[in-house]
């Protein structure tokens, strides 16, 4: 594409800085990446507008019907009043395999903490959108396992013990190819029990059934788990715990939502940050009000003596 050039992944952080200095830098990066083939009107698609540059960030007025759209209209920077430098900036930060804490990107760009922690929880949710787009295929893996710390004995999955499923496809070599995982709200999980209801679930939202072969794992502790899935579930926590000091229950979804876009991206061998700015640009913005009322699973459910039988299952095909 033409602006490719324009963000690379091998730039420095002091380069991407200088190269988006500029409102007008990162306006014309975004009309690039929102219509690289011109504009188009929303309401009638028609190729012909007026753009009005009164304002500080140009409007869209479109000459059938008149709409008038913002640059970032409908995109996950709607209704922000960050500038477009420093959500780029964000972006960048973001975007790097070790990520970055809403205390750190806030002393970096120069915003609030409030600021620079809805900022990433907006990215996070662009990378969750794009995250869904592509199912898993091939030979995938579905594993249980837990972010966190066991406590309180085995008889219950305490507050700072999440568990999640985690789906991946290997390639013929044994590796990791792509990956999703999900954190298991509000269901009768129990700690070293087959009744798990997250897996099916889960199968038929982000495997593409008719191009995989599935193998399921159970359960946490199991001698025959998958060390593929094994490995991921170390990687990420000790990314959570190394980047963010721990994540709670409540926004655990989103940091894993990182976790995978970032994984994958790696494999692909695609500029990340390019990428994670084409989602921005087409993802409908969240806002914070809908962040702090989440809804946080069920913090510690008890072992069912029935379960204990079946400590131990062998992995089974699918």
């Amino acid at each position: 594409m033409m602006h490719l050039s324009l963000l690379q992944e091998n730039m420095t952080f002091e380069q991407f800085c200088t190269r988006y200095r500029t409102e007008r830098d990162c306006i014309e990066m975004l009309i690039r990446i929102r219509w690289p083939d011109g504009y188009r009107c929303p309401i009638c698609a028609c190729a012909h507008a007026y753009q009005i540059s009164t304002r500080r960030l140009p409007l869209f007025e479109c000459r059938s019907c008149r709409y008038q759209a913002s640059v970032i209209s409908g995109t996950i920077f709607e209704g922000s009043r960050t500038s477009l430098s420093r959500w780029f900036q964000a972006i960048y930060l973001h975007a790097n395999p070790s990520g970055i804490s809403a205390t750190r990107l806030s002393e970096i760009i120069g915003v609030t903490y409030k600021t620079a922690w809805l900022i990433g929880h907006k990215l996070r949710h662009a990378m969750q959108t794009a995250n869904n787009q592509d199912k898993l295929t091939g030979n995938v893996q579905i594993s249980f396992d837990r972010y966190g710390s066991l406590s309180g004995g085995p008889q219950f999955i305490p507050k700072f013990n999440h568990p999640m499923v985690i789906g991946a496809s290997i390639n013929r070599q044994s590796e990791t190819e792509q990956i999703m995982i999900r954190q298991i709200y509000d269901e009768p999980v129990e700690y070293f029990s087959t009744r798990f209801n997250g897996d099916e679930a889960f199968a038929n939202e982000h495997v593409d059934i008719s191009k995989a072969q599935l193998t399921k794992f159970l359960p946490f502790h199991n001698k025959n788990r998958s060390t593929s899935t094994s490995k991921l579930a170390i990687l990420l926590d000790n990314w959570l715990n190394d980047t963010f000091h721990g994540i709670g229950a409540k926004h655990l979804q989103a940091y894993i939502d990182q976790f995978c876009y970032r994984f994958n991206m790696l494999k692909k061998k695609l500029s990340s940050s390019l990428d994670l700015l084409r989602w921005c640009a087409i993802t409908a913005t969240i806002t914070y009000k809908s962040l702090v009322l989440l809804k946080t699973r069920r913090q510690a459910l008890p072992l069912n003596s029935n379960t204990r039988k079946n400590r131990f299952v062998s992995a089974a095909a699918v």
